[in-house]
């Protein structure tokens, strides 16, 4: 009975106990698509066909942000192609007033990961970074309180742990914070790794 609120930020809050939220489900952001659509009588997307609202959806990967800002789109007479395949101002609005507030370590963490994309684990960021322990493990909880980047465990016995940007993290460094070609290619020379990259 009665409304709730929950709040959340992008920026971490100090608290004690701070909770990650997922990204939606696929049927969770469908739902809040036909919510908003219908809400907003936005015609265009009360009548999508099933496979064309998966499309989208898909392309929209759990953002609820991304789905509002979309539904906004569309109402606002935008076309839906430009919204999915243009969506700089989005990331902009997600991304660059945390990555302002990150310390030098965090960013440097995330170039490291922009350098070797996909999962990596603590030891391989460590190295890349020229990290010691203690640093790497504080630039890693700093960035898991943010949008950046996201933590999984693997299956097997040994119950490794990796850590991998986010989509709309990857997207927005590429566009903002390139990794500099000559910062690249001293990050694989033979002297460093032991072999040619």
């Amino acid at each position: 009975v009665g409304s709730k609120v929950l709040l959340t930020s992008r920026i971490a809050v100090g608290v004690e106990n701070p909770v990650p939220l997922e990204p939606l489900t696929h049927d969770e952001s469908k739902a809040l698509l036909r919510a908003l659509g219908k809400s907003r009588n936005v015609r265009f997307i009360e009548k999508l066909d099933p496979a064309t609202t998966d499309k989208y959806v898909d392309r929209m990967a759990g953002h609820p942000a991304y789905i509002k800002w979309f539904v906004s789109g569309i109402q606002a007479g935008m076309r839906p192609e430009d919204l999915i395949n243009n969506n700089g101002l989005l990331l902009d609005f997600c991304m660059s007033n945390v990555y302002k507030h990150l310390a030098a370590d965090a960013r440097r963490c995330l170039e490291c990961m922009q350098v070797l994309p996909g999962p990596r684990n603590q030891a391989e960021l460590a190295y890349l970074g020229e990290f010691n322990a203690r640093g790497i493990q504080s630039a890693l909880l700093a960035l898991l309180t943010t949008n950046f980047i996201s933590m999984t465990h693997s299956s097997d016995e040994n119950f490794h742990t990796f850590y991998h940007l986010s989509d709309f993290a990857q997207q927005y460094l590429d566009k903002h914070h390139p990794v500099n070609p000559s910062r690249r290619a001293q990050s694989f020379r033979p002297s460093r790794h032991g072999a040619s990259g």
